[in-house]
């Protein structure tokens, strides 16, 4: 088991949830300043997909 800080949807992931929608809008741009900051808290949902 894992808990990632943050998961970048990619390929069109989206949230059925309108709040995480805007949220994920708000701070995508984040995400490359978060996995050289702490990259072991930081995922995307091709890692989460991947066998």
């Amino acid at each position: 088991m894992f808990r990632p800080g943050y998961i970048q949807p990619l390929h069109g992931a989206t949230s059925k949830t309108a709040m995480y929608r805007r949220m994920y809008r708000g701070v995508s741009w984040l995400y490359p300043v978060l996995r050289r900051i702490m990259p072991n808290h930081v995922t995307t949902t091709d890692n989460i997909g991947r066998p």
